[in-house]
């Protein structure tokens, strides 16, 4: 209240001063006017930082995963393939969380395991869509 009090006093010397036009009060004036300036610029608030990646390096590498995973969908054997394809799951998991954390989109992915973690999976991607995050066809793990 006192700040708001000083900057409109401020104002008032400044407005006071103008309307004179005399050079001494000139630097008067400049100085009110600075004041001015440096109070108001000490209110505002500081910009906002993001936390997290961009949303767009969010939806690329959730785009990535997918592909990844239905390459993985292919029946045929090949080495090493529940290996990879276990861990291209816990990292989409970690990606869909990230996705949920920059749209303010609660989820538990990381509390919950087996059929609930598959339904959670599906439920966070029909919730990453209603608010308009463009999802490639929803995997299901096998």
């Amino acid at each position: 209240m006192a700040l708001w009090l000083a900057i409109g006093l401020l104002f008032g010397v400044a407005t006071l001063c103008a309307a004179t036009a005399a050079p001494p009060l000139a630097r008067v004036r400049a100085r009110a006017r600075h004041a001015c300036t440096r109070a108001c610029r000490r209110l505002r608030p500081p910009h906002a930082v993001p936390v997290g990646p961009p949303i767009e390096q969010i939806a690329a590498d959730l785009r990535r995963l997918q592909a990844w995973l239905d390459r993985y969908a292919d029946p045929r054997p090949s080495p090493g393939k529940a290996t990879k394809l276990t861990a291209t799951l816990i990292a989409y998991d970690r990606v869909l969380a990230e996705a949920c954390r920059a749209l303010e989109i609660p989820e538990s992915l990381a509390e919950t395991h087996g059929l609930e973690h598959e339904a959670e999976r599906l439920r966070v991607q029909a919730a990453l869509r209603e608010v308009g995050f463009v999802l490639a066809t929803p995997h299901r793990a096998g």
